[in-house]
């Protein structure tokens, strides 16, 4: 798709000299900034500082500023696009805490940019000076408190045209994002505000969480919490002292396969009443889904700061006489795996996964399901409730119905993309029932 040019407002710095006290949870130091911070990365002084957004503001808009004032070596933008293009998670990314041992420039005749390593650079590090820096603390502040700090390339998505020959920014994603407007600097120090929604002609690296991975705590009592005594079924992608890093997919997956066993019982067990899905043996199936039209994509298409979309769908069963629980599939879509687009047009199209679910064991479950479904972004940890009314059949004369409540984690970055009730006896045809949220139409 086509972008769009925007006007980049600049913002006037303030002469003189600011001294700001930072502090980083275990680590503290002082350090001199020349001029103006953006109003986001001015830290408060609460005792839960360390996990506050605030920090993770300020250390993301470090980074960029660093990053920036690097710019005028090739060797640091080849540097980049080399790792961006690994695509670690399917996405042009790279995480800054896997990398920051990594050598820049290691090929050049000079001997200080051969000693240079990422992470030296987004420290900011100066190797000809002798003037001891917080170099260190920066990055162990990022592996203790915003461990997924990524650096993501747009211009390698083929999404955006970044028409402009101008010099490049480094922007970075806040936590909290107001107004839609990404701060970036340019390799002078200079401050910019962007616009999420529209990419600049100028081209631009952003630096921001990631989306499509997790770090689990090596501390025991953090990772019970994630990992509900669940085992992980799939391979690390990268692990130092204080977490390991998994596809959020697989630990989802984990999850899942840990909660439902094999499966709660045989399918149609519970009494016969002639519905359709007592003649089909085994797993339910998600076979295929699409975001509504076009509207919808727009309104919950990953911005062009984020990358590609990470759709979620929650399937909650409620057992008779038992608490509701929840399944999570999670699906990494590029923009093109859920449109179509013509010379003049684009309308969304089906995305076929046939993605097994749960044995529906209806004695058990009863009648009915809930499926919520969700476009994945970072964000805020907040809880969000939600209730379905599910019929529980004694035998072919009699039943028992209630109602059922229960609340899930999200982020406030996540787009909601509606929720709806299949039923045991809704018919499922070739193909499955075709369901209608606010936001998607799907099949089981």
């Amino acid at each position: 798709m086509k972008a769009q040019k925007h006007k980049i407002l600049k913002v006037q710095f303030l002469n003189g000299l600011v001294l700001f006290l930072i502090t980083f949870g275990l680590i503290s130091c002082h350090e001199d900034l020349l001029g103006d911070t953006d109003p986001s990365t001015q830290l408060p002084t609460e005792s839960n500082l360390p996990y506050s957004t605030s920090l993770k503001n300020q250390l993301a808009s470090r980074v960029a500023k660093n990053l920036a004032a690097s710019l005028d070596d090739s060797g640091v933008i080849d540097f980049l696009r080399t790792k961006a293009n690994e695509k670690i998670d399917g996405d042009f990314n790279f995480l800054i805490e896997q990398n920051r041992n990594e050598s820049v420039g290691i090929n050049s005749g000079d001997l200080n940019k051969r000693a240079r390593t990422f992470g030296l650079i987004i420290s900011g590090k100066d190797l000809n000076s002798k003037r001891a820096t917080n170099a260190e603390n920066l990055l162990d502040s990022i592996a203790r408190i915003h461990p997924l700090l990524q650096v993501y390339m747009p211009e390698l998505s083929g999404e955006i045209d970044f028409s402009s020959d101008q010099d490049y920014l480094v922007a970075y994603v806040p936590i909290d994002m107001k107004n839609d407007i990404i701060p970036a600097y340019d390799k002078q120090g200079n401050y910019f505000e962007l616009d999420a929604n529209n990419p600049p002609a100028r081209p631009v690296i952003v630096i921001s969480e990631n989306e499509r991975l997790m770090a689990i705590p090596k501390n025991p009592i953090e990772t019970k919490r994630i990992l509900e005594d669940c085992p992980l079924l799939a391979e690390a992608v990268f692990e130092n002292e204080l977490n390991t890093y998994y596809m959020r997919q697989d630990v989802l997956e984990s999850n899942n396969a840990c909660i439902i066993g094999g499966g709660g019982g045989p399918i149609g067990s519970g009494p016969s009443i002639g519905c359709e899905r007592e003649n089909r043996p085994g797993k339910e199936r998600l076979y295929r889904f699409k975001l509504k039209d076009m509207n919808t994509f727009d309104a919950v298409k990953d911005q062009w700061i984020n990358g590609d979309l990470e759709i979620e769908l929650a399937i909650t069963v409620a057992p008779l006489n038992g608490n509701p629980f929840s399944i999570t599939k999670t699906f990494y879509l590029d923009n093109s795996d859920v449109r179509d687009c013509g010379i003049f047009t684009c309308d969304t199209e089906w995305v076929y996964d046939n993605a097994e679910i749960i044995t529906w064991n209806r004695s058990l479950y009863g009648e009915n399901m809930f499926f919520a479904w969700t476009e994945y972004d970072p964000g805020t940890t907040i809880t969000r409730n939600y209730s379905f009314s599910n019929t529980y059949k004694i035998d072919a004369n009699n039943s028992v119905t209630s109602n059922v409540s229960y609340s899930r984690t999200i982020t406030d970055g996540t787009d909601d993309l509606g929720e709806s009730v299949v039923e045991y006896c809704d018919e499922i045809g070739t193909d499955g029932f075709t369901y209608s949220t606010s936001g998607i139409f799907f099949q089981v």
